[in-house]
């Protein structure tokens, strides 16, 4: 393979770069921020790996595909098919899970479909094939000795049904039923007594001796009511009465229960076959948070308590919860958090019903609105007070009864989704397969979870949600698909895979991406950490400063010769990594929280010190951001009144939070995709500008307002000729899209 070819780069602060890689490397791109690291690996070299890629699709096909645009520059040959795992495109589908986003979960689904075995879920016995043969055979050693009667129920509706049954059966040389456990004959029943509400209607096929010698009458007698009743057969022993049921096919060997065999449409909870009917496969159904019914319970009932209740356009639901509570003696002048449980039970579910003057509760006001989700205001209103609760009826697993009696190594599917990636592939490496599809299918889903393991994903269960991950696990989940592939002859581009990994994790990373360049893949990683840059082939060191000042490469060599370049940004970096001590602030006040055991916690106490810079720290996936995201944020900023934020982790209590004001998220999304987005926008910068200018005297004379300084408002001072946009998109049908400059404002905006 020839090595890849850059000439006269300039996409955005890039100043005419020229670049070799040669297959077969790992190369780090280091630097300051913004010195154009991303520039070159992701907005030039995969923006025209992809675009060319996309460009070798039909103008059909072309159409239906994202197309980038071509970056500035005076030549890249050959260009390699390219694959970029980056951060810039998190996703928000609550479908969309680890096993998904890592094609695990076909491989599962084909697993099950080739290797599960149902289990009744009555008996908790595994289900088996069941043959004529297979039947008589059981029965002669149930029943040995016995005479006994094969029979097949029938259903009776009606008179004029009974008597066309009569007359086949006749036809067919069957002349008598069991009706409600007495055999009779076909003719002395009448029809008024086969259509009995509560009568079991039985046909006789054949009276048999349950013996070995009998065997091969016993089958033929089974094999006949199967065909005749859809494969289910009676048999009713003579003396003792013993009544065994047996069917066809899959079935449970004590209750005849059936099931389906196993196919992988089954095993899917984005098909209508395998999906919860509750939750339609999402794990999930929306229910109402009775914490932001009553957020604060230091109020009562009179005074607001239930918020919902509180405005002018809930007068009479005001006015019949007074009433209600004036005759259950419940006090109105009490704070809610006072109130004893039965009381506020009494409240929250009422009487039950609208009518004669009752008290329907607040539960039966919100079913209520349920009923007129058509009208825009009141789907606005019931937002504000709704959660998402894990469905009851399966429990979170996100596939229906039918799915979840089919176990592998005694596991359902929903056990297995809710297993770390660490302890799947250990029961996938213990799994014997039976069939060799299974075996083959067994063989990828090893291979794909040890590729999860190595590059330290080992402690993510399958079914976490690919919205909840971090950047870095979001990017090394990507890269083991790409393994899983056994791709050759590509360049992988890597942003920052090691944000949020532990150093003791790094080096797992680091070994994968070297296999990924021995497989004959060229892979460029956007790297700070000194763990992975050591590690790699080639350093290509970008600066030397951010913006203007960047765009150029100052290095490009062996880490060993850049750890003795202490005159570069990076080089420096390593030779002080061991700095002066800085002196600790002192600090008295503290947040304490108590108890908290969400997922992986178990009751820990923790005290965080404020007006400092605090740390957490510690292995992935040991609870951090379960801590500080999930538990101390959201209680935080609940018990600061803002109660848009979901429910917080599961702990006792949260103490010190009156020295707060405000609790703010920084996480690690996106600001937006937005073209209309710029710094100053997302800081507020920009409102100090406008309201400067229409602050001038000029512009008071005019009449302008802040407005009349944005390219966001229609009619105002924007260039309607781009609506603000400084471009103007010229659509194609089936070519790339092109943006052109705006002739009027000419990208000014204004």
């Amino acid at each position: 393979m020839l090595p890849i070819r850059l000439r006269g780069a300039r996409t955005h602060n890039l100043r005419s770069l020229d670049l070799e890689l040669p297959p077969g490397q790992l190369v780090s791109v280091t630097g300051p921020s913004g010195a154009g690291k991303s520039s070159l690996a992701l907005d030039t070299l995969y923006a025209e790996g992809q675009r060319r890629f996309v460009e070798s699709f039909s103008p059909y096909a072309r159409q239906f595909l994202e197309r980038l645009e071509r970056p500035p520059m005076d030549e890249l040959a050959p260009v390699a098919a390219t694959v970029a795992v980056d951060r810039r495109a998190p996703v928000k589908s609550s479908r969309s899970t680890l096993a998904t986003m890592t094609d695990l979960e076909p491989y599962l689904a084909a697993l099950f479909g080739r290797e599960a075995i149902p289990t009744c879920p009555d008996c908790d016995v595994e289900a088996v094939h069941t043959s004529p043969r297979d039947a008589a055979h059981r029965l002669a050693q149930t029943l040995d000795g016995t005479r006994a009667l094969v029979t097949y129920a029938v259903d009776v509706d009606d008179a004029e049904q009974f008597l066309d049954l009569r007359e086949g059966l006749a036809r067919d040389g069957y002349r008598r039923l069991v009706v409600s456990g007495a055999v009779r004959e076909i003719d002395e029943v009448r029809p008024s007594e086969a259509t009995a509400p509560g009568v079991r209607v039985e046909v006789v096929v054949d009276r048999v001796s349950v013996t070995k010698g009998e065997r091969q009458r016993l089958q033929e007698a089974i094999e006949a009511a199967w065909t005749r009743s859809g494969g289910r057969a009676e048999l009713r022993a003579e003396g003792d009465g013993a009544h065994v049921t047996v069917a066809r096919g899959l079935a449970c060997p004590k209750c005849a229960r059936s099931f389906e065999p196993p196919r992988p449409g089954l095993f899917s909870y984005n098909s209508p076959f395998g999906a919860c009917d509750s939750c339609r496969g999402f794990g999930r159904v929306i229910a109402i948070d009775w914490d932001k019914v009553i957020p604060d319970p230091r109020k009562t009932v009179r005074g607001g308590a239930v918020r919902p209740w509180s405005g002018p356009s809930t007068t009479w639901e005001r006015g019949i919860l007074e009433k209600f509570c004036k005759k259950e003696k419940i006090p109105l002048e009490v704070p809610w958090e006072k109130l004893s449980a039965k009381q506020r039970a009494a409240i929250i579910d009422g009487e039950g019903s609208w009518h004669h003057g009752k008290y329907p509760g607040v539960r039966a006001w919100f079913e209520w609105l349920e009923t007129r989700t058509y009208k825009m205001h009141v789907r606005v209103l019931l937002s504000r007070y709704r959660e998402y609760a894990v469905c009851k009826s399966c429990r979170g697993s996100r596939l229906n009864g039918t799915a979840l009696a089919y176990r592998v190594a005694g596991l359902d599917l929903g056990a297995w989704h809710a297993l770390t990636v660490s302890d799947a592939l250990a029961r996938t490496r213990a799994l014997a397969a039976r069939d060799p599809q299974g075996k083959r299918v067994k063989e990828q889903l090893e291979s794909r979870l040890g590729y999860l393991d190595a590059v330290g994903l080992g402690y993510i269960t399958l079914d976490r949600q690919a919205r909840t991950l971090s950047g870095g696990e979001a990017q090394r989940a990507g890269l083991t698909t790409a393994l899983g592939a056994a791709l050759t002859g590509t360049l992988f581009v890597l942003d920052e895979p090691t944000v949020g990994l532990h150093a003791t994790d790094v080096p797992a990373l680091a070994h994968v991406m070297r296999e990924l360049s021995r497989a004959g893949n060229t892979v460029m990683v956007v790297e700070h950490e000194p763990a992975i840059v050591r590690e790699s082939d080639r350093v290509i060191e970008m600066g030397p400063g951010a913006g203007a000042r960047g765009g150029r490469i100052l290095f490009d060599g062996t880490p060993e010769q850049l750890a003795k370049r202490t005159d570069l940004p990076t080089g420096k970096a390593w030779a002080s990594v061991h700095g002066p001590r800085r002196e600790r602030r002192p600090t008295n006040r503290k947040l304490l929280l108590r108890g908290v055991r969400e997922h992986n916690l178990q009751g820990i106490d923790v005290s965080i010190p404020l007006g400092v810079l605090c740390g957490v720290t510690g292995p992935s996936g040991s609870g951090k951001s379960t801590l500080a995201h999930d538990v101390l944020y959201r209680a935080s900023a609940r018990a600061l009144g803002d109660m848009t934020v979901d429910k917080p982790g599961a702990h006792d209590a949260l103490r010190g939070i009156d020295a707060l004001a405000r609790a703010v998220l920084v996480d690690q999304s996106p600001l937006g995709r937005t073209a209309r987005g710029n710094p100053a926008t997302y800081t507020k910068a920009w409102d100090r500008f406008r309201a400067r200018f229409a602050s001038e005297p000029a512009s008071i004379d005019r009449g302008l307002s802040p407005a009349s300084f944005s390219f966001n408002v229609p009619g105002k001072g924007r260039c309607e000729a781009c609506s603000g946009e400084g471009y103007e998109t010229v659509e194609m049908q089936f070519l790339a899209d092109v943006m052109l400059l705006c002739p009027v404002c000419h990208g000014k905006r204004f």
